[in-house]
């Protein structure tokens, strides 16, 4: 009996310990929206970071990520702070082309401090396109604000 109570935690409970590590994998806290002119990725967080990734991918074309966006530079990210395509506000770096992102794209933004993910989050684009006027989060849902509630 106690064979199998091993076998069972090791097959089934302590892939879900690994996966508790980062709770802040694929699910944010990010938020984008966006038009045909702008993207706009919004930052939840507070902290030191020194790598910004994204990529996207259209699932029914292909499946290889493609980098649009790429910053290696230290950098103090407040909660609230949006990176807009074209620059980021106060910072000469960072300077990104705005890809297109049909509805189905996958798109993907993480940022890293010392090759550890800081925050990182995978989106789906509706069908209907990126929001305008409200925030994309990763669940799916658009929100009126790009960062929850502190409480």
């Amino acid at each position: 009996m106690s064979r199998w109570l091993l076998a069972f935690g090791l097959i089934v409970l302590a892939p879900l310990g690994l996966s508790a590590c980062d709770n802040n994998l694929w699910q944010g806290p990010l938020a984008v929206r966006g038009s045909d002119q702008s993207l706009e990725i919004a930052v939840c967080t507070s902290g030191p970071i020194d790598e910004i990734v994204a990529s996207y991918r259209n699932l029914s074309t292909d499946l290889d990520w493609v980098h649009f966006w790429e910053v290696k530079a230290p950098l103090d990210v407040s909660r609230g702070d949006v990176f807009v395509n074209g620059a980021i506000a106060g910072a000469p770096i960072g300077r990104f082309a705005l890809p297109e992102l049909p509805a189905g794209t996958e798109m993907d933004v993480a940022l890293y401090l010392n090759d550890s993910p800081v925050a990182s989050a995978v989106f789906k684009v509706p069908t209907t396109g990126l929001p305008a006027n409200e925030w994309l989060h990763p669940d799916g849902a658009t929100r009126p604000q790009p960062c929850e509630p502190v409480n």
